[in-house]
């Protein structure tokens, strides 16, 4: 610490770049996870308690005795004195069917809540009918108070949103319960499009301003996020796997960008070591490269040298005359003469004093010059 107050101010301000640089991201990573996952489970409980009251008028057209109220579009009760003894899972599979989830009922058998009719798979592939609520879950404390549970809920190896609704007696004690289950893959794949969109902006907001500090960063790995998140959204309106096109997009990035689309393409087949896709990946890094010498005069990896002023030409060879400065080759300090000297003395001077070349041999040797200026009409007296 003490180092980084006593460096220059160029690395002070470096530093403290990077410091507000990894915060900020931190920040606006905490952010967006938050507010996406609140809008995942508000999405979710709203979907649940939808496929709730789904199941529970299936429920109540399979049944006469079954009472179903639902009150401004939500449902409110179920009621029935005792549950019907379900011979097959008809009920329970037009459920699964509507709302593209699982369904199960349960009955209530002493202090267990037992599963009667289910289409829930255990790892074995059999329904798991027989078996029980865990003592444990969260919702046995909710549904004890007469109330539906909705949350999220492990179940045989699969995350599912889940909605437990008791069904109840005219006391009303709990006689069983309609159970179902909208598996989260669902909600996570309607998520990954602003999820894939917010790296891509917070990671090019990043990038620019790591670029404008004039430090030196990394190029190639920004780019290949920047192409392939690109190639991802694009993917998803095009037809094929939007993988495939993710691939393309960072092939063709890198291949462009670095003016190096061989590069690009090769890095992609050894990432996937699919030769499949060895012609759609030289297609599309050489379109890449063809873009990018149409539109840009230098690659982006030799653009922050030509910035300091190294221009560099595409075959990555110097041309000494773009480098070559004019301080380096005049002389900075001129030799003057008095207008009212005479030629002889200003002959003299010359003969003696003056150099007429940076090289040893005209300043230790300026005979012959001199020679020719005192032949010179110009400098007879």
């Amino acid at each position: 610490m003490l180092r980084l107050f006593s460096a220059s101010i160029v690395r002070q301000i470096v530093a403290i770049t990077l410091v507000l640089l990894v915060f900020s991201t931190a920040a606006i990573v905490c952010a967006t996870y938050y507010n996406l996952s609140a809008y995942v489970m508000t999405s979710a409980v709203s979907d649940a308690k939808d496929a709730s009251r789904t199941m529970a008028v299936l429920y109540g057209a399979s049944d006469a005795g079954v009472k179903v109220d639902v009150s401004n579009n939500e449902l409110a009760g179920v009621t029935e004195e005792k549950l019907p003894s379900l011979g097959d899972h008809v009920l329970v599979d037009r459920t699964a069917q509507s709302i593209a989830g699982v369904a199960t009922v349960f009955e209530r058998q002493g202090s267990d809540y037992v599963r009667v009719s289910t289409n829930v798979k255990k790892e074995n592939g059999d329904r798991a009918v027989g078996t029980k609520l865990a003592a444990d879950h969260p919702a046995q404390a909710v549904l004890a108070k007469g109330q539906a549970y909705y949350g999220p809920a492990d179940l045989f190896g699969r995350k599912f949103m889940t909605g437990y609704f008791p069904v109840k007696n005219t006391a009303g004690s709990n006689v069983g319960i309609l159970f179902i289950g909208i598996p989260m893959e669902v909600y996570y794949s309607s998520l990954l499009p602003q999820a894939v969109l917010t790296i891509l902006l917070v990671k090019a907001a990043i990038w620019l301003v790591a670029l404008s500090s004039g430090t030196s960063g990394g190029v190639l790995a920004p780019l290949l996020i920047f192409g392939g998140a690109l190639g991802w959204l694009v993917g998803l309106v095009l037809p094929g796997d939007p993988g495939f096109w993710a691939l393309l997009g960072m092939a063709a990035m890198m291949g462009g960008t670095m003016r190096a689309p061989l590069t690009g393409t090769f890095f992609a087949i050894e990432l996937t070591g699919d030769m499949h896709a060895l012609v759609p990946l030289l297609a599309a890094t050489v379109a890449a490269y063809a873009v990018t010498v149409l539109l840009l005069k230098r690659s982006i990896l030799t653009e922050k040298i030509a910035r300091r002023g190294q221009h560099i030409t595409r075959e990555y060879g110097i041309d000494p005359f773009e480098l070559t400065r004019a301080a380096d080759i005049m002389i900075a300090k001129v030799n003057t003469l008095p207008a009212a000297m005479p030629a002889a003395q200003a002959l003299a001077w010359v003969c003696t004093t003056v150099t007429f070349s940076r090289s040893p041999t005209w300043a230790t040797a300026p005979s012959p010059r001199c020679a020719w200026l005192r032949s010179s009409p110009a400098s007879r007296p």
